[in-house]
């Protein structure tokens, strides 16, 4: 279990369920846990906001690697190749960069040049691709029909 206890106490593990350990005495803007490596052990991805952008730990090593210079908006962590891991990150720099993804076999590719509203994995079949999500713009509000029954009588939540 990762905490960010904030300024200035950082980022802080809780290892082997007994002690606490600390990660980085930096706060961080998102931090998120990918197999980036696919071996198995847990990676993290952590923004550590402007100037310092996102950074890398894999498998608990002691040190950090740079991934790109730039804080993001949001990102998520999927198994895009259907490889069995989460070894993909898809990260939203916001306007005007929009959304890329990243990987250790393919690095850099962009995604769609528009910054998404929220972002979503979803694990539909092991051993297949998961499906990713995003929200683009505003979207007409669908109404349901418990909710088109409630607009006719007056009752309920629309």
């Amino acid at each position: 279990m990762l905490i960010d206890f904030g300024a200035p106490y950082g980022l802080w593990a809780w290892v082997n369920n007994a002690v606490w350990q600390q990660i980085h005495g930096t706060t961080a803007r998102w931090m998120l846990k990918a197999d980036l490596d696919r071996n198995g052990q847990d990676d993290l991805v952590i923004d550590f906001g402007s100037p310092y952008g996102i950074w890398m730990r894999l498998n608990n090593a002691p040190t950090w690697a740079p991934l790109h210079g730039t804080s993001a908006k949001s990102a998520v962590a999927a198994d895009l190749a259907g490889s069995g891991f989460a070894d993909s990150l898809v990260i939203d720099f916001g306007n005007p960069y929009g959304i890329w993804i990243w990987s250790q076999a393919a690095g850099w590719k962009p995604l769609h040049g528009v910054s998404a509203r929220g972002m979503a994995v979803a694990g539909t079949h092991a051993h297949r691709p998961d499906a990713l999500s995003t929200a683009l713009g505003t979207t007409p509000r669908h109404r349901g029909r418990r909710h088109q029954k409630a607009a006719k009588t007056g009752e309920g939540t629309p």
